[in-house]
């Protein structure tokens, strides 16, 4: 017996999530087009469901949407900036709070793997894969808390903060003028 085909939310979120993991890994930047039949070509999708992606990310502030023009990867002003900041910190607070001991235990060999992943790529200062490897320990943290809701917050804010990361720090100065400093 074959699995049955995912319904149209659960692919429209499969693509959510793969752009929003490029975006959080910097590999689209702020400002890039994204066009739906490369998207479609890339992900082996329906055009009509890389569609419903990008509207569904316009929303979460993730991409931009002109008429004539297309779809773009977002570009957050300073304030914005400062703000998604602010909000991923409390997101990270309440899922560090969430993880219990037990969670920790449960989740050994899986932490424990994550961490010589990220052993590797920093031996071998690669700053892409050292950025996806710190997103990738951020969304595990996530999952350990096993608050789904918590989750997706912190899932779209890691691609609203990577925006800013390519977009206002260059060589690790902060450009954008801040009330606080910024903790990534």
């Amino acid at each position: 017996m074959s699995k049955a085909a995912p319904s149209k939310q659960q692919e429209v979120q499969r693509i959510v999530e793969a752009l929003s993991l490029a975006i959080a890994q910097q590999r689209l930047k702020p400002g890039t087009r994204l066009i739906e039949t490369q998207i479609v070509e890339a992900l082996d999708a329906n055009r009509n469901h890389v569609q419903s992606a990008l509207q569904r990310m316009m929303l979460q502030h993730i991409v931009t949407i002109e008429p004539n023009r297309g779809a773009r990867v977002a570009q957050p002003e300073a304030r914005e900036a400062q703000e998604i900041f602010i909000a991923r910190r409390a997101i990270e607070r309440a899922i560090i709070s969430s993880i219990t001991p037990d969670k920790i235990s449960a989740w050994s060999d899986k932490l424990e793997q994550q961490h010589l992943k990220e052993r590797e790529v920093i031996k071998r200062n690669d700053r892409q894969d050292i950025i996806r490897q710190l997103s990738e320990f951020h969304l595990l943290l996530a999952e350990i808390s096993d608050n789904q809701v918590l989750r997706e917050i912190l899932a779209n804010l890691m691609a609203r903060s990577s925006l800013i990361v390519s977009l206002y720090l260059r060589h690790d100065a902060v450009s954008i003028p801040l009330k606080r400093p910024i903790h990534i």
